[in-house]
Parts: structure tokens; C-alpha cells; sequence
């Protein structure tokens, strides 16, 4: 069985989050709305009295010019992380994995998000090779993670092995954390129950 793409583990997770919301609260999934996004996303006409709004991930529909991304970082993106970024337009996916780990990726909801990601950072790979992490691998904050009740974890995209990184500032033992394979995170799947939830739900990247 080929192994799956970016792309179709994404659609995986969008796919968990929409039944989830739909089985759970008879909706589509809901954040704060924010109204300098305009891609679509937002469902017209969906926000509440609390200033929720309810959201679909959209699948993108024009090329990325990533040659002028990868001149300006002085380095190729892998593969992966161009179809992550290329695939399609998403507010918020949050996951429960094994070991008490809940990993929040940031939205990728526009080019200005894109942007972010690639070059908010430019410094971390010094500021990381001084600290003894890495020995000069280019990495791409994608998001945060609470790891045994410590919300203070960054997730670092590998570049060099497409892997995920959990990285604590305060803490030597978690800088050292099992690294993770990017593709392998959607099929973590495990009951999960917080919040407004009832009883255990399968709720990987479906909150």
C-alpha cells in the first residue's frame, strides 16, 4: 500500500474534525472570527452573539511561487512541507496524541500566514545550534504543543528529515524529545475527553 501524501492526511484530519463538530455539536467547527481573512473560509452570515464563527478548510487553487520563498531563505524546501503549505486554506487543527502530548498547528489561512511561517524564525537555527538542539538544520516553527501539562513547547519542522520537533525552552529533557514523523501524526488516534464533551471522542487533529 503506498504511503499516504501530505495532502491526503490533511484531508484525513478535515475530514475527523467535520464529522466530530457534526456528531458533537451539530455544526461546523467554530473560532473567533477574524475579519482580515479573506479566503473564504468563514461561512457567510455564521457568527454568534460570543463573535464565533463557523469555518471549512478550502482547497487552494493557484501555484505558490516557492523558487522566490526558497531564494530568499537561501534553501530548497522539502517537499512535504511545500505540500502542506500548497494544499489548502485551514483555520485550526488541534490534536490529542499518546503520552499526554496536544499539539496545536498554527492556521494556515493565506499567503500572509505562509509568510509567516517561513520567515518569523530566520534566527531560530542560530539561536538553536548555541543551545546544543541541532547542528545547523534549517527548522520552520509550525506550532505549539502542551506536553504533560507544559504549554510552553514549540513544534520545529525538520527541513533536512521532514520530522517534527518538540523543543522547550526551559527544559533540557524535552529539548531532547522523540522526534516524530510528520506523515505518521494524523494516524495517532486515541479517545479523547475535555470541554464540552460528554464522553471520549476519536479526535485527532478534530477539536
Amino acid at each position: 500500500m503506498d504511503k499516504m501524501s501530505v495532502k491526503e492526511h490533511l484531508e484525513m484530519c478535515f475530514d475527523k474534525k467535520l464529522r466530530f463538530w457534526k456528531e458533537t455539536f451539530n455544526s461546523n467547527p467554530k473560532i473567533p472570527y477574524i475579519a482580515e481573512i479573506d479566503n473564504n473560509i468563514f461561512i457567510e452570515g455564521t457568527v454568534d452573539d460570543e463573535g464565533y464563527a463557523q469555518w471549512l478548510p478550502i482547497m487552494q487553487t493557484r501555484a505558490i511561487d516557492f523558487v522566490s520563498f526558497e531564494n530568499k531563505l537561501g534553501f530548497k524546501l522539502h517537499e512535504q512541507m511545500k505540500e502542506y503549505l500548497s494544499s489548502h486554506w485551514f483555520l485550526e487543527l488541534i490534536g490529542r496524541m499518546a503520552n499526554d502530548i496536544t499539539i496545536y498547528f498554527n492556521k494556515v489561512s493565506d499567503m500572509d500566514d505562509i509568510y509567516s511561517l517561513l520567515f518569523s524564525e530566520l534566527n531560530a537555527d542560530t539561536y538553536l545550534i548555541t543551545r546544543g538542539i541541532t547542528s545547523g538544520r534549517k527548522l520552520l516553527l509550525i506550532g505549539m504543543a502542551t506536553i504533560k501539562g507544559d504549554d510552553s513547547n514549540a513544534i520545529y519542522f525538520d527541513n533536512e528529515t521532514a520530522e517534527m520537533i518538540f523543543i522547550n525552552s526551559d527544559n533540557n529533557i524535552l529539548n531532547r524529545a522523540a522526534r516524530i514523523a510528520a506523515g505518521d501524526i494524523a494516524g495517532n488516534c486515541i479517545p479523547y475527553k475535555d470541554g464540552l464533551l460528554k464522553e471520549e471522542k476519536i479526535c485527532i487533529m478534530a477539536l
